[in-house]
Parts: structure tokens; sequence; C-alpha cells
């Protein structure tokens, strides 16, 4: 909706719609709540969850060292593709770089600017044509006049296709070099902090950032996106665009006609069992080559080798940049034997200066006689990163729990067996380590019932109990929302008849009042009326009876809570299980 659009609306409702209230603040005063809340409605909100697709294809790889492919190659070479684009096909975010926006750009004007030649040589041609036509001076002159000025039209709108194209490479300008440099300050291992501080900037250039969005001071992100939405299905460009070369206009035509962003090609050699496997990566439009990535593995284990590629190219789809990060961990006795794991590689020291490619990183750490802590984060956004870990000792204790109400079945705690529970309903052991358990129960015959032990709950030698109720609790969540359905349906059907009868009575009593028909029909339709009325009341009431139901069964999903058991005497015969990270 434009401002103007806006304004209109805004000023109709404040001189029309608030007129007869102007009288009265506190009317006025309401209303203008009711505007500024259709204002809020009518203004759409902006969804900034939505990201362009940036789409990643494949092709077939080739087998260099062989002129005849056997079967099993001709499947590897498909299957090596799609083991890598099954490994890319992730939450993964792209910056595409200025020169590759600056691609697009030519590209699409480039296109435009074809398009243009053509109308103009179908133009000259039609102006050309018209000296043969059967036409007088008079008549010629015109249709001359009319053909020169679309000619003249086509030819300004090619040179400002041609004025656009050079404008957008000297904006690209200084963003391509800063680009270059960064490239450089990446190869070099280097952490540069490009953008200045708060420090370093003028009054007004802090002033100014405070109202300017993240999305005006840096390309938008787009969402990394396959091919079809599926890793197992391949680009094919035709023969003949093959054999032209992947820089050639006609295989750039065919891939940005499918939607293709980037094509992951490949050669094979293989020998003895081993293949060795030279993907690149090349960005269209453009045909821009961003990463090469060559590698062997054994062709019995192709998804080993796959993974390593797609890790390897990663960085280079993302374009992400380089953040350090720094590491701290308390407390100093857990610090001394740290182990601390970033991606699957395992540093046991912490590091002085870790820099690692920005976007999603998984961390642990973990330490003699202290419980593991990790996390996955998006490190993106910044240069640098303090992660600072705080690690609990593990100092495992033990609590007695049993069922409230004896049940033949088997006690689950957190994943793992606790014990069986009979008719005896002994306590089970239960040895914990400060976190909150989760746990299930579960029959002879196979029905579960949740539960759960608060924070709270976890005391050394604790007695705890829970009443299990083992049933099926989707089946009969199903039920229940079978008969609110129905209940639903009854009450709409019966409102019919309510309407129905209930306006025939309305009519009817007008049509007594002006004398037109007699007393016993009034009264038959108010009777039946009644009667609807009655009913549709009962079938809203059996409504919210079968709602309040529903909800109910809903609420069974939900675990049983632990709470304190004064029965437990002793430990007795106990199960015990060790429950920890």
């Amino acid at each position: 909706m434009t401002k103007k659009c806006k304004y209109l609306i805004s000023n109709f409702l404040k001189i029309e719609f608030f007129r007869p209230f102007r009288r009265s603040s506190a009317k006025f005063f309401f209303c203008g709540f009711i505007h500024l809340f259709c204002l809020i409605s009518i203004v759409p909100a902006a969804d900034t969850s939505a990201r362009p697709d940036w789409i990643i294809g494949a092709e077939k790889f080739i087998f260099a060292n062989k002129k005849e492919v056997s079967p099993s190659d001709d499947a590897a070479s498909r299957t090596v593709p799609s083991l890598i684009l099954e490994q890319l096909a992730e939450n993964l975010e792209r910056v595409p770089t200025a020169e590759e926006r600056l691609d697009r750009s030519e590209y699409a004007l480039s296109k435009n600017r074809t398009d243009l030649f053509l109308q103009l040589s179908r133009e000259v041609q039609v102006r050309d044509s018209l000296m043969l036509g059967n036409y007088s001076e008079k008549q010629l002159t015109g249709k001359l006049r009319e053909a020169d000025k679309k000619i003249a039209e086509l030819k300004i709108k090619i040179e400002e296709n041609l004025i656009e194209e050079e404008r957008q490479r000297e904006k690209a300008a200084p963003d391509m070099e800063r680009e270059k440099r960064r490239k450089e300050n990446i190869e070099a291992g280097a952490v540069v902090e490009e953008k200045r501080s708060d420090a370093e900037r003028s009054d007004r250039e802090r002033f100014i950032n405070l109202f300017r969005r993240d999305e005006d001071e840096a390309p938008a992100r787009e969402r990394v996106s396959l091919y079809k939405d599926d890793f197992s299905v391949l680009f094919d460009a035709g023969e003949d665009a093959k054999k032209t070369g992947y820089e050639s206009r006609s295989f750039e035509n065919a891939v940005v006609a499918a939607k293709i962003n980037a094509l992951l090609t490949g050669m094979m050699t293989s020998y003895g069992g081993y293949v060795s496997v030279s993907v690149s990566l090349i960005v269209y439009p453009g045909a821009k080559v961003i990463g090469t990535v060559t590698d062997v593995g054994s062709l019995s284990d192709i998804r080993s080798l796959a993974v390593r590629i797609a890790r390897r190219l990663t960085p280079e789809i993302t374009n992400g940049m380089p953040v350090e990060l720094l590491f701290t961990v308390s407390p100093p006795e857990a610090a001394e034997h740290i182990t601390i794991s970033v991606d699957d590689i395992v540093y046991r020291e912490i590091p002085d200066r870790l820099v690692v490619q920005a976007g999603v990183h998984s961390v642990l750490f973990s330490a003699p006689g202290f419980k593991q802590a990790g996390t996955s984060y998006a490190f993106r956004g910044a240069r640098s990163f303090s992660i600072s870990a705080e690690l609990m000792p593990d100092n495992p204790s033990s609590l007695f729990i049993r069922l409230k109400k004896p049940i033949v079945g088997t006690l689950f705690a957190n994943g793992a067996e606790a014990g069986k529970t009979d008719e005896e309903n002994l306590p089970l052991k239960l040895t914990i380590n400060n976190e909150p358990v989760l746990g299930q129960f579960i029959t002879e015959d196979g029905s579960a019932a949740p539960f759960y032990i608060a924070y709270r709950m976890l005391k050394e030698n604790a007695s705890l109990a829970f009443r299990a109720e083992p049933f099926d609790r989707s089946k009969y969540i199903d039920t229940r929302r079978r008969w609110l359905y129905t209940s639903y349906s009854v009450l709409i059907t019966s409102l019919l008849a309510t309407f129905y009868t209930y306006g025939n009575f309305y009519a009817q009593n007008a049509a007594y009042a002006k004398g037109y028909i007699d007393i016993g029909n009034v009264k038959g339709w108010q009777t039946a009326s009644q009667a609807c009325v009655g009913v549709s009341v009962g079938c809203g009431a059996w409504f919210i009876y079968e709602l309040v139901r529903y909800f109910i069964a809903a609420d069974k999903v939900l675990p049983a809570r632990a709470v304190k058991d004064g029965k437990i005497d002793d430990a007795g015969d106990t199960a015990s299980i060790s429950i920890g990270r």
C-alpha cells in the first residue's frame, strides 16, 4: 500500500468515522485507539524471514581416464554429486559478492538489450517495406514518421541500457576492490574489522546509524537451496550446450533458464579401487569458478569422500568472513584438563586464537570430573566471539521413585532403562546428575505413561512417586476430536432450523400486527422457533462439553509430575541406573 493511500484512508477515518464523537472526549479517545489499530492492521508487516533462494545444482561427473564407462562407474558418477548435494542440504545462507551481483545485472541488461535490438531490426525492416507499399505521398510520410518515432524510442532505450550497465560497473567497483582486499587478508590469515568503531565515527554518523537497519549496510543474505529441492536430481544442459563449454553463452543460458545460481562439475579418475574426484563450483551468470576441491577416497566408501568435499566447499558457498573465537573456561580445575571440540576437531588445551569460517559451528567442552557442555551457534555478524564455559562438577546422587498404583511394567529415565515394577511396587533407585529427569513407564502390552522429575525435587535419597496412566493417548485424542467435530456439526445444523423458524415467526408476527393473518399462524411458528432454539441451546451445551473434554484429552500428553512420597521406608531390592551426560 502506498503512502498516499494510507494518508487518504487515515484522513477519511478521522473526518467521517469520528465526526459523531467529537463532543465526547472519552469516546473520541476510544475511537482514536481503534483508528490506530486499524492503521496498524492495514499496513502489511514486513516479512523479515523471507530470503531469496540461491540455487545450487550438480551435473553428472565425468571419468577422465576411461573411454568406456562400466555400469558401476556410471552409477558412481551420478552418486558422488548427489551425495555432495545431500551434505549441502542444510540451513546455509550466502552473501553474494559484488562481482556476482554485477554479473547478474549485466546478464539481465544484456538480455534486455538483445530483445531491444531484435525489436529495432524488425521496426527497421517494417519501415523499409513501407517504400514498396501502395501509399500516397501524404500517407507514406505519416507512416514513415511513425516508424521513425518507434525506431528512435528503441535507440534511446538501448543507449539507456548501455549507460545503466556502465553505472552498475562504477557502483560495484568500490565493493569489488574491498572484497579483493578482504580475500588477500583471508589468505594471509588475518581477521580484519572492516567497519569503523563508534569512537571513529562522527556524531552525525552515529546518529544516522541508530535508525539504519542491518540490511542497509550489508547485502541481503540468500538462502541456499537445491536444484528442484532434490539432491538426487542432476542438471543436464544438453549435448549441444556441453560441447560449447561451461563458459559459453549457450551453456550459461541453459543454466540460468533452470534458475541455477551455482553448478557443481567434476572429473573422476579411478585406479585399483580408489578414486580421485576434482569438483569445481561455477557461479552463473558470469561462469566464475569460485572454488575447486580435489580429494581421494575409496570406491567402497564414497559417502565419506562426498562429506569431505562438501565440508571444504561450504565456506565458498556461504562466502562467509573468518571469525575469531576466544575461549574462557571455569573453574580453573576444569581449565587445566579441558578438551575443546570444534566441529569434530579436538584441542587438548585452550587455543589462544582460533580462526574459523563464519557460519554454524558446534563447540563441546569436556574435562575429567565435570559434566560436558556444548552448543551449536551461528557465528556471523561480528569478527570475534567470546565463548565462556562454566563446567559443573560431575557428582551423581541417588533418589527413589515408585508408582502410586502398582502396575507391572518397565521404567525408563532419560532414555535408559531404570528397572521393572511388579505388584509389590518396590521403589526403584535412580542415580541422577543434578539434571531434571524425563522418563516413561511402559506396560507389558506396550502402553506408555510419561513422567517428569523437576529440578527442585532432585535431592539426595529423596522419596518420590507419580501416578502412571498408561494408555494410547493419540487414539484417545483422536476420539475426542471426532466427538468435538460431530457436536459442532450438529450445532451448525440445528442453527439452520432455528434461523428458519425464528425468521418465519418474526415475519408472521409482523403480518399479524398489520391484520393480514390470524393469531393461529403466529403461535404455530412461535412454538416451532422456541423448540428449535431449545434444541440449538442443547447442541451448544453439548459442543462446549465436548470442547472441554477435548482440552482435557490434549492435556493428557503432558508427563505426570513426581511428588514427595512418604510411603517409601527403605530401598529394598532396587534396580539402579546412571543417568548423565
